[in-house]
């Protein structure tokens, strides 16, 4: 493979508008052309220990660094008759488990899953239950519950002394965190902390679940409640050291515009710090809550020796999420958007940030009654047939992911590296100085409505509709003799408004007819 000069790309006088590029003299790039940075993280990769492919080289490196786990877990549980109409139930419960994961490289800039190091997960909950047996009639219950679950991870790299690699300290001084800079050279194994690698992340829920059973002639009647307050508490940057991209575009040629099996490499375009592309992120921490709330009566008849009927309802809702520092953006229909001119005058839908005195960015979804109803019916001897419908709510998902999606539009920001001013031709920032005018501020709330004005947009609804669980259900048992059941149901479950990321600004299918009009600036 034929390694090009990037600086050397001039116009081409045999072909106007084209250009032509010079291959470095014995195809060795000169030791003063060599980038100090693109040097140093090039010295991470390991030295090859299986021969590769005869010619290409490929798979000369085998690494078979083991994966750890430790674990420990804790329970106890305490029962205690207070009196004879007094009773308390305690649990307590802890499970810590660190998984570390291998280091390919065994180095600060191994990849993949490797660079992930080692991850804590510590689950605490603790439960305690009093019964108090009001009458023979009646039973009432109160139970509280507390569960954490936390992450971190730091990175396997986190620590890392970035100035050791030769980035200027107007750089060192903007990452978040000191990790090493994550490295794709084309062609060959990434190298380096592969983004969001560290994560705190700690989840914290109380419940309260009070409730009272009623017995009453033919009535088993059921009614209580189930209110919670959760906490999610996360801080996950994108890219807090970089993120670089290297291919063969700078090294290539002779027409640096054509791409060529046997011209221009990746690590050599590392080697002279020319990136094709990179940026730095800037992200923020969240401390997010909410509360929810519900209550259900329910009534088991026994309306003959045969037959018992169930009949029950529950109604919940859950407040909006609010984080501590007021940091949350969502999508206001109703606002009017700032691109609002002359041709679009009553242009409407614009962010809109919580504060201090609107804490939340979108509304409740109030309206959830769920019923209930079942029948169970001892038809023969051997023989109970059931039957049940009835609708449920899950708490809304806000995302689908383990961690939490969290909109933060305004607070964080993404910098990209201008690697070329004239279309690829010729280098500009490098690896020695990858951001010279520094990285781009996160601007809050400061921009208000006009903030992300023409870029894309990741948001909750502005009017989130809980997810909807139909659920109904026919079931025969029947006993046969020597102890077998047979038991033979038919169970359906309908799902509605089910959570999940959707486009909202999908093309309405009448306007394809405009053809390659759409493709228009406007």
């Amino acid at each position: 493979i034929q390694i090009f000069d990037p600086t050397t790309t001039r116009p081409d006088p045999a072909r106007p508008g084209g250009f032509l590029r010079d291959p470095f003299a014995g195809n060795v790039i000169p030791a003063n052309r060599l980038s100090t940075v693109g040097r140093n993280i090039a010295s991470y990769y390991p030295q090859p220990n299986q021969p590769g492919n005869p010619i290409t080289g490929v798979n000369n490196f085998l690494s078979n660094a083991g994966r750890g786990v430790d674990k420990n877990q804790f329970n106890g549980r305490i029962d205690h008759q207070l009196t004879t109409n007094h009773r308390i139930f305690g649990r307590i419960s802890s499970d810590v488990t660190d998984l570390c994961q291998p280091n390919w490289y065994n180095n600060a800039a191994t990849p993949g899953a490797g660079s992930v190091g080692c991850t804590t997960f510590k689950n605490r909950s603790a439960t305690l239950e009093h019964s108090y047996t009001m009458s023979p009639t009646v039973l009432f219950t109160a139970r509280y519950g507390f569960a954490r679950w936390y992450q971190i991870r730091a990175g396997h790299s986190y620590g890392f002394d970035q100035s050791s690699l030769g980035l200027p300290a107007s750089f060192i001084s903007q990452t978040q965190i000191p990790v090493f800079p994550t490295v794709n050279v084309a062609g060959y194994n990434a190298i380096g902390n592969q983004g969001n690698n560290y994560l705190s992340n700690g989840n914290d829920t109380h419940s309260l679940l009070p409730g009272v059973t009623i017995i009453r002639g033919r009535h088993v009647i059921k009614a209580g409640g189930d209110f919670r307050l959760t906490r999610i508490n996360i801080f996950n940057p994108r890219d807090p050291a970089g993120v670089f991209a290297f291919n063969q575009a700078f090294t290539q040629g002779p027409d640096p515009t054509r791409s060529s099996a046997n011209a221009g490499d990746g690590f050599a375009s590392l080697l002279l710090g020319t990136a094709g592309s990179g940026s730095i992120s800037t992200d923020p921490g969240v401390s997010m809550q909410n509360f929810y709330y519900s209550a259900y009566l329910q009534d088991d008849i026994k309306l003959s020796t045969r037959l018992t009927l169930n009949v029950g309802l529950r109604y919940e809702t859950e407040s909006p999420y609010t984080e501590r520092r007021n940091q949350l953006v969502g999508f206001d229909t109703k606002l009017r958007n700032p691109a609002a001119n002359a041709a679009f005058p009553n242009l409407t839908g614009a962010l809109g940030f919580s504060s201090a005195d609107r804490r939340s960015v979108y509304v409740a979804d109030k309206m959830n009654l769920g019923p209930r109803l079942g029948l169970a019916y001892h038809a023969a001897k051997s023989t109970v047939i059931r039957v049940g419908a009835g609708m449920f709510y899950a708490p809304l998902q806000i995302s689908n992911s383990a961690v939490g999606f969290y909109p933060t539009i305004g607070y964080s920001s993404t910098t990209p590296m201008v690697t070329s001013t004239d279309g690829g031709l010729t280098p500009f920032a490098t690896l020695n100085n990858p951001f010279p005018n520094g990285k781009i501020a996160p601007t809050g709330s400061a921009l208000g409505a006009a903030t992300g004005l023409g870029q894309a947009l990741a948001l909750w609804g502005n009017r989130p509709i809980s997810p909807e669980s139909i659920q109904w259900n026919f079931n025969i048992q029947h006993q046969l003799p020597k102890g077998v059941l047979v038991d033979a149901a038919y169970v359906g479950n309908r799902g509605i408004h089910l959570a999940g990321a959707r486009q909202v600004n999908t093309l309405p299918t009448q306007y394809l007819a405009q053809g390659t009009a759409l493709l228009q600036t406007v």
